[in-house]
């Protein structure tokens, strides 16, 4: 049937009848399908745009086993094992991204799932990284980078609107992530800033930093390693980070480094600004 008939058949029918007809279509979805229907009533209600045609909600307890997997593959990968079974977990990987893909932003709790999820995938190609196995880079593997799936990670996190919590849990998933190199976490909070384009939603996240900084470092996520003094300094350089890149753009380099001394300590400020330049130089020949 072609949907010009269809659409004719279903106004054929009377409005009692139409809805025992979404009812028992409702009835026959699986958990999925009856997430992605009530977010398209839902849609209509509210008069918002209605799911892309491409809209799907996976199968989330098939999906959390799989990211068990390509986990567990991660953390024991070494020689052999990794030789052994990289296409398989390769396949897998790239699986899940897609699965999570498709999610639509309207079905908020299944998006925050898959929000969830991109961020545990991106942890786990970042840890690869950090353990410097020469053979192994699994965000080459899974046919992307690490800032794609970083930018990917942004516009999910803002697509239901900004807040500070959003904006803070944002801020502490990255400055407490798995980087070995300063210009890494530079790379991901410059790519951070270009969706603040608002300039007081900027000097809000300036005042959020500042706080965080009064608090010693943000509190670390569950699933990260446990809050020693070098992880903390990792935590403190990636806001220092984001605080002298939000606050360059409000005034200029010289002010920004004044603001970022008067806020921790002229020795917190030695260590640091000199790391800041040479991550900057190291960025620029990156991309040379």
């Amino acid at each position: 049937m072609k949907l010009s008939e269809y659409r004719q058949l279903v106004s054929s029918l009377s409005d009692e009848q139409k809805t025992a007809m979404l009812i028992d279509l409702y009835k026959r979805q699986d958990k999925g399908g009856k997430i992605l229907v009530e977010t398209i009533a839902e849609c209509l209600k509210d008069k918002k745009d209605l799911p892309e045609m491409k809209a799907y909600i996976p199968k989330f307890t098939v999906v959390n086993k799989e990211v068990a997997k390509f986990r567990e593959w991660v953390l024991i990968s070494s020689g052999w094992y990794y030789t052994r079974n990289s296409r398989k977990h390769k396949a897998m990987g790239r699986s899940i991204l897609k699965e999570i893909s498709t999610v639509p932003p309207q079905a908020k709790e299944a998006y925050l799932h898959a929000l969830e999820i991109e961020k545990e995938m991106f942890d786990l190609c970042c840890l690869s990284e950090s353990r410097e196995f020469p053979w192994m880079n699994a965000f080459e593997m899974l046919g992307t980078t690490r800032s794609d799936r970083y930018r990917r990670i942004c516009q999910m996190s803002f697509e239901n609107g900004y807040s500070v919590d959003v904006i803070r849990e944002l801020i502490t998933f990255t400055c407490s992530g798995y980087y070995t190199d300063l210009f890494e976490v530079l790379e991901e909070l410059e790519i951070f800033c270009t969706f603040l384009k608002n300039g007081d939603l900027r000097f809000e996240v300036l005042e959020l930093c500042e706080n965080m900084f009064r608090q010693l470092g943000c509190p670390l996520p569950a699933n990260r390693a446990s809050f020693d003094e070098n992880h903390k300094t990792h935590i403190l350089y990636g806001l220092a980070v984001l605080y002298m890149l939000l606050d360059s753009q409000e005034t200029d380099e010289s002010t920004a480094k004044e603001d970022l001394e008067n806020l921790t300590s002229p020795a917190f400020l030695r260590r640091f600004y000199p790391a800041l330049v040479a991550s900057r130089k190291a960025l620029d020949l990156r991309y040379m």
